[in-house]
């Protein structure tokens, strides 16, 4: 698994998990709420995804940073978005819980061990 995760997207090895989910997961709930955690996942690699590979360009008067995006296949190709400090710091914070999630997800499902 670890040869074939490192050669594609995230997108993708996040895709696989729910295919994969839905044979695997015994509990009858666990699929949904792994469906639900991934699209959390989504969207922060997403929000992730601006922050660390857009354009920043500056900064406003009143604080925020301007970052520009630019992908072809969305319909507004440019894309400006404002962020500040405490938009990073909820970010970060958005991050830290959905990784403990994650994990507390894995410990339940036995796929990992609780230490």
């Amino acid at each position: 698994m670890y040869v074939m995760t490192q050669n594609v997207s995230n997108s993708t090895v996040t895709d696989w998990l729910r295919t994969i989910g839905q044979i695997k997961l015994s509990q009858p709930d666990a699929f949904e709420v792994l469906k639900d955690l991934l699209l959390e996942v989504d969207a922060a690699r997403t929000e992730r995804n601006t922050v660390v590979h857009g354009t920043w360009l500056g900064h406003t008067e009143d604080g925020f940073a301007i970052v520009n995006t630019f992908k072809w296949e969305r319909a507004e190709v440019s894309k400006d978005e404002l962020y500040s400090i405490a938009d990073l710091d909820d970010l970060i914070k958005q991050m830290e819980d959905l990784q403990l999630r994650l994990a507390d997800f894995g410990i339940q499902m036995g796929i990992f061990k609780a230490q």
